[in-house]
Protein backbone atom coordinates (compact mmCIF):
# COMPACT_ATOMS: atom_id res chain seq x y z
CA UNK A 1 0.00 0.00 0.00
CA UNK A 2 1.41 3.60 -0.77
CA UNK A 3 1.47 6.05 1.82
CA UNK A 4 -0.23 9.33 1.59
CA UNK A 5 1.43 12.27 1.11
CA UNK A 6 -1.45 14.79 0.18
CA UNK A 7 -4.76 15.50 1.73
CA UNK A 8 -7.35 13.92 -0.64
CA UNK A 9 -9.67 16.83 0.40
CA UNK A 10 -8.07 19.83 -0.21
CA UNK A 11 -4.91 18.63 -1.88
CA UNK A 12 -2.03 20.16 1.17
CA UNK A 13 0.63 18.22 1.83
CA UNK A 14 0.22 15.89 4.62
CA UNK A 15 2.72 15.85 7.89
CA UNK A 16 3.67 12.95 10.26
CA UNK A 17 1.47 13.91 13.40
CA UNK A 18 0.98 11.88 16.56
CA UNK A 19 -2.84 11.42 17.23
CA UNK A 20 -4.31 10.85 20.01
CA UNK A 21 -2.82 8.56 22.54
CA UNK A 22 -0.78 6.75 19.97
CA UNK A 23 2.44 5.66 19.97
CA UNK A 24 2.98 5.95 16.20
CA UNK A 25 2.76 8.90 13.66
CA UNK A 26 -0.25 9.35 11.43
CA UNK A 27 -0.19 11.48 8.23
CA UNK A 28 -1.88 15.07 9.16
CA UNK A 29 -3.43 17.64 7.28
CA UNK A 30 -2.67 20.98 8.70
CA UNK A 31 -5.20 22.89 6.51
CA UNK A 32 -8.07 20.70 7.47
CA UNK A 33 -6.93 19.50 11.01
CA UNK A 34 -7.56 15.98 10.39
CA UNK A 35 -5.59 12.73 10.47
CA UNK A 36 -5.58 10.84 7.26
CA UNK A 37 -5.72 6.94 7.22
CA UNK A 38 -4.09 4.78 4.21
CA UNK A 39 -5.37 1.67 6.48
CA UNK A 40 -9.67 2.79 6.75
CA UNK A 41 -11.20 0.16 8.68
CA UNK A 42 -15.30 -0.62 8.83
CA UNK A 43 -16.15 -0.80 12.95
CA UNK A 44 -19.50 -0.59 14.28
CA UNK A 45 -20.27 0.58 17.70
CA UNK A 46 -24.21 0.47 19.14
CA UNK A 47 -25.73 1.77 22.39
CA UNK A 48 -27.44 -0.54 24.86
CA UNK A 49 -29.97 0.92 26.66
CA UNK A 50 -31.97 -0.65 29.86
CA UNK A 51 -34.77 2.24 31.07
CA UNK A 52 -33.05 5.19 31.98
CA UNK A 53 -29.16 3.51 31.86
CA UNK A 54 -26.50 2.78 28.85
CA UNK A 55 -23.74 0.20 28.63
CA UNK A 56 -20.43 1.76 28.63
CA UNK A 57 -17.26 -0.58 28.43
CA UNK A 58 -13.84 0.53 29.79
CA UNK A 59 -10.71 -0.08 27.10
CA UNK A 60 -8.59 -3.22 27.62
CA UNK A 61 -6.10 -1.95 24.95
CA UNK A 62 -4.18 0.81 23.47
CA UNK A 63 -4.99 3.57 22.89
CA UNK A 64 -7.16 5.20 25.43
CA UNK A 65 -6.61 2.08 27.70
CA UNK A 66 -8.38 2.72 30.51
CA UNK A 67 -10.98 4.85 29.13
CA UNK A 68 -14.98 4.06 28.89
CA UNK A 69 -15.92 3.70 25.80
CA UNK A 70 -19.45 2.44 23.47
CA UNK A 71 -19.10 -1.56 23.24
CA UNK A 72 -18.17 -2.00 19.87
CA UNK A 73 -15.72 -3.39 17.06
Amino acid sequence: MTALNFCQDCGAALQPHMVGGEQRNHAYCRRCRLPRYDHPLVVVTCFVACGQRLLWVRRALPPQRGLWAIPGG
